[in-house]
């Protein structure tokens, strides 16, 4: 049956969006034994593929089965249009392919969100950057909100654990995803990460975005993974190249190129930018429409979207 939580239905406090992937159970487990954080998972894989403990730990009511589109920030948008996160105090959003090394990481991510950042994240992600230099223009083009200008400099947080007050979220409005719907690249995740970052830093002002760590990838409380990998694991994250990921990185090239000049084009509100939308937008758009029911995972009739991307 289609779940629509009342208000009053889950206790005050904190909450969690893990985004479903790996599943691993000490990830749950570790988020369990914190007092008043609420865990939800929202999952881009079907209902056989979750550990058993996973789905004893949480309760059918707490899982979500969403279509897989947008990678993790689509996921964290297709969680704030539930509306859950209405019912408590600061929400945390990550992958559960981290590693919880200390549960601390709930008392000082608060203790940053109160002193006015508008995002914690865990591993510094680099310095305050001009992302049309340091990346290129085309990682705002499917994004609503624009930066002022080409000089634009924000911060960003990775995907895999950041943390905002649900006052933030309700005045972000939403996240800036490229969904991706042929499913062509993980590295529209980027794209999404980027311009959602931007979209913060510039809507909600306060501090900004911060970090509990200078260290890229890990804290004293969390240490990140890379698609399904630790950071500590030396792991090789390098995918083999063949013909189809030459002819698709090809084609992600060429749409980059006519990506930059649109951005470009909006930026100076040239009427010309008009002529470009439609080819820029279509790709990034969702192949399904906001507000699709979740239901819970005992439900039948809760069938994920078959995956038609790669893992994240």
């Amino acid at each position: 049956m289609n779940f629509h939580p009342a208000p009053a239905t889950f206790a005050s406090g904190d909450c969690a969006c893990v985004v479903g992937w790996h599943f691993r159970p000490e990830v749950f487990a570790s988020l369990a034994s914190i007092p008043r954080l609420t865990v939800f998972l929202l999952s881009h894989k079907p209902l056989q593929e979750i550990p058993k403990v996973v789905l004893d730990q949480l309760g059918s009511e707490r899982i979500f089965f969403m279509p897989n589109e947008g990678y993790d920030w689509g996921a964290f948008q297709q969680f704030i249009e539930l509306g859950l996160y209405k019912n408590f105090r600061n929400v945390f959003f990550m992958h559960d392919d981290l590693q919880i090394v200390d549960t601390g990481f709930r008392d000082a991510c608060g203790e940053l969100l109160v002193r006015g950042h508008v995002m914690v994240g865990n591993g510094r992600a680099g310095s305050r950057s001009n992302w049309f230099t340091r990346a290129y223009p085309a990682v705002y083009s499917h994004s609503e909100w624009l930066p002022v200008s080409d000089q634009f400099q924000h911060a960003t947080v990775r995907g895999s654990f950041f943390a905002m007050t649900s006052d933030a979220l309700n005045r972000l409005g939403k996240f800036e995803v490229f969904w991706d719907r042929f499913g062509a690249t993980p590295n529209f995740g980027n794209w999404s990460l980027v311009s959602s970052c931007g979209r913060a830093e510039a809507r909600l002002g306060g501090k900004g975005i911060t970090w509990l760590s200078d260290e890229y990838l890990k804290s004293r409380f969390i240490v990140e993974g890379k698609r399904g990998a630790l950071a500590d694991s030396g792991a090789n994250l390098s995918a083999a190249t063949n013909l189809r990921d030459r002819a698709r990185s090809a084609c992600f090239a060429a749409y980059r190129r006519i990506s930059d000049i649109y951005v470009r084009l909006r930026l100076r509100h040239s009427a010309l930018a008009r002529l470009l939308a439609p080819l820029v937008h279509y790709p990034a758009k969702r192949r399904f429409p906001p507000g699709t029911q979740p239901v819970t995972g005992l439900s039948p009739r809760n069938a994920p979207v078959p995956d038609r991307t790669t893992a994240r």
